[in-house]
């Protein structure tokens, strides 16, 4: 099967040090296992990406990383991104015939630019919340497409636009030989997401100071006012480089190896409505039970008194943290296994794109 994917302008992959991206993660992961089964995979990405697909860079450089776009400001860096976006699908609309399915892991740019695909299946991954009425209206508009299939990441993300022409719901999957996992951990907490308000560190915090337990907290912090705020008031005068650490943006192969293997627990008490949370499986894959406010995906991933618990408050949270042996370690590695592998991902995609091109 020859299928073509793009998923953003923004980045190349790798992506830098320091950024969370993780629909490359997914991406590549999917990429090297279709490889590894036989089929043909053609990636529209920038220059400097490293995969072992088919590489089409339209002689254009990751629009982050392109040293003229620099010093823009944010309303231009948008529309240099968009442009961006542009050429890569407008390159791919061209080719389009040359494969047997066109599969996205964009959204906004990827729905107009499907009407010049010729009729050819697009399978569109969402990876964002329906969480504003103009998100929710660029799939209204496309909706007379008939080409255009989505892929749920979690049963919870269709909530808000549950019309679209759903295909199936495909949670992420992990490679697990590159995630140790122990039954000895040590006496420290893990919290690893992005420092933003709505991911909840400043919650963890507050649990953990509750609880007495000792936290790392692991993520960058983005260089803008409102989150560097955030992080100079609500996380910085709790850090004591003992009880409660920040440890920064930890590369994903130290979190794989160390931090989510060591911990004793995982802390994700959030406050939006995650579509799933790489995270969490992570977690899980090294056997570090998870407690998670019920939020989004969180009751599809987490096996609530299993796998962790999943408490609605921050009392509750701090009762959960402290039966967290409870819960058997070796039974989150293994939910791992059976629900969240790559050749899992893999497979139910080949089936989405068989069923496409009957």
């Amino acid at each position: 099967m020859k299928i073509a994917k793009f998923i953003t302008s923004k980045h190349t992959f790798p992506y830098p040090k320091g950024k969370i991206f993780a629909p490359y993660d997914v991406a590549d992961l999917l990429t090297r296992e279709l490889l590894a089964q036989g089929h043909e995979v053609t990636w529209f990405a920038p220059k400097g990406t490293i995969t072992p697909a088919k590489l089409v860079d339209c002689d254009m450089l990751a629009s982050s990383e392109d040293p003229r776009w620099n010093t823009a400001e944010p309303a231009l860096t948008r529309e240099i991104r968009l442009w961006s976006d542009s050429v890569f699908l407008s390159h791919l609309a061209t080719q389009a015939n040359e494969f047997d399915i066109i599969h996205f892991d964009s959204f906004s740019l990827a729905l107009p630019f499907a009407r010049l695909m010729n009729g050819k299946p697009v399978v569109v991954t969402l990876h964002n919340p329906f969480d504003s009425e103009f998100v929710i209206e660029q799939t209204r508009v496309h909706a007379d497409l008939k080409n255009i299939h989505y892929v749920s990441i979690s049963d919870n993300q269709r909530l808000p636009n549950p019309e679209i022409q759903y295909i199936k719901t495909i949670y992420h999957g992990l490679e697990l030989d590159k995630h140790p996992w122990t039954e000895k951990p040590g006496d420290r907490w893990l919290f690893a997401a992005r420092i933003v308000p709505y991911k909840g560190a400043h919650t963890a915090i507050e649990i953990a100071q509750k609880a007495g337990i000792k936290l790392d907290i692991a993520g960058p912090v983005f260089d803008d006012p409102k989150n560097k705020e955030y992080f100079e008031t609500q996380i910085k005068p709790h850090l004591d480089g003992e009880k409660i650490r920040y440890v920064g943006p930890i590369p994903r192969e130290e979190l794989f190896f160390h931090y989510y293997p060591a911990a004793r627990g995982f802390l994700f008490p959030l406050e939006w409505e995650e579509p799933f949370g790489l995270t969490v499986i992570e977690s899980l894959a090294a056997g570090s039970p998870v407690v998670c406010f019920p939020k989004g995906s969180m009751p599809e991933l987490i096996e609530d008194g299993k796998t962790g618990f999943l408490p609605k408050t921050v009392d509750e949270a701090v009762a959960a943290v402290k039966k967290i042996d409870q819960i058997s370690r070796s039974y989150c590695r293994y939910v791992a296994e059976q629900r969240f592998s790559t050749e899992r991902v893999t497979k139910e995609y080949l089936e989405v794109f068989e069923q496409l091109t009957k």
